[in-house]
């Protein structure tokens, strides 16, 4: 009995040793496991080695604080938003420049992606959501207008094709990317009516 439980201990130990060895054998070979993305007031971009805890590359292009990032897996991209009015597009394996989306006029504070519809949304200081292709082109393909202030954030509903975005004096708006029209309107004195409630079964009715 005695041997059998030592036999039993050392596979053990002999399993746990080859699965940190293939650990560490993709770390050597170059797969990022994790990557951390931080942006400065400068504009620079930093990506991290999450895993080993060191710097794995700068991404410089912004010239203006960094505003918001946003993961692509489907397409390996990584975008950036900045107060110097651009949206950047970078590879999400090499960190290299791939687009710039010039078309807003001031600060952009927020992008999103819609899996759905795939468009790009970018929203900002110039009271407009820019609609981009990210696939080919660099001019934007629409704009979702509405809103009379500084626009926080926009996001896209998953599993949907509308988008839902928020201005500073706390108005919400919700968008059909489908004809790139405003399908409700939640306005701020609203908010503490049940809206949230109306809100929720109209996104997913």
């Amino acid at each position: 009995g005695g041997k059998n439980e030592k036999n039993i201990g050392s596979n053990q130990d002999d399993e746990q040793k080859r699965k940190k060895t293939s650990l560490l054998e993709r770390f050597s070979s170059g797969i990022r496991v994790g990557t951390l993305y931080t942006g400065d007031v400068e504009g620079k971009i930093t990506a991290w080695n999450v895993a080993n805890m060191f710097v794995e590359a700068s991404l410089e292009g912004h010239t203006d604080s960094v505003t918001s990032f946003l993961s692509i897996a489907t397409l390996r991209l990584l975008v950036s938003s900045s107060m110097d009015s651009t949206v950047r597009i970078w590879n999400l394996r090499s960190n290299a420049p791939l687009k710039v989306l010039r078309g807003h006029s001031r600060g952009v504070s927020s992008v999103a992606f819609s899996s759905e519809q795939r468009v790009l949304l970018s929203c900002g200081f110039d009271h407009e959501i820019f609609v981009w292709n990210p696939y080919v082109e660099t001019r934007t393909s629409g704009k979702l207008r509405g809103h009379t202030c500084s626009i926080l954030s926009v996001k896209c509903v998953e599993g949907t094709k509308e988008a839902i975005s928020v201005d500073i004096e706390g108005n919400l708006r919700v968008w059909d990317l489908r004809t790139l029209q405003c399908v409700q309107i939640l306005a701020a004195h609203e908010a503490a009516g049940g809206a949230d409630e109306h809100l929720y079964d109209h996104v997913n009715n």
